[in-house]
């Protein structure tokens, strides 16, 4: 946040760490250097990118509207493209990551 925050972005840190914890918000900040855009680009935190990759598709779709196609799915492969351009991850706590939209 600098060497001279000013208060209306500590009040939004502090609002945001209520929630999300510490580290998930500086991760933020530090890729976007804003809290304004903190919740609409907020993916939650997952095991890796191809697990957020899953997830996804999974609610978007339902079991049943995927059917075997999901057989096929590679997830890696879709996670690559999901990061290329829309999403971005960062490392957090035991390995997982969080998963920012981009906007």
């Amino acid at each position: 946040m600098g060497e001279y925050p000013n208060l209306e972005d500590i009040g939004k840190a502090v609002s945001l760490n209520r929630r999300f914890g510490w580290e998930v918000i500086a991760k933020y900040y530090g890729c976007y250097q804003e809290f304004d855009n903190f919740e609409e680009a907020y993916n939650g935190v997952h095991e890796s990118e191809e697990d957020f990759a899953y997830d996804l598709a999974h609610d978007i779709y339902s079991t049943e509207q995927l059917g075997q196609l999901e057989l096929y799915i590679d997830w890696e492969r879709f996670a690559r493209d999901l990061f290329i351009g829309d999403y971005s991850s960062e490392e957090v706590e035991d390995g997982k990551i969080v998963v920012f939209r981009r906007l």
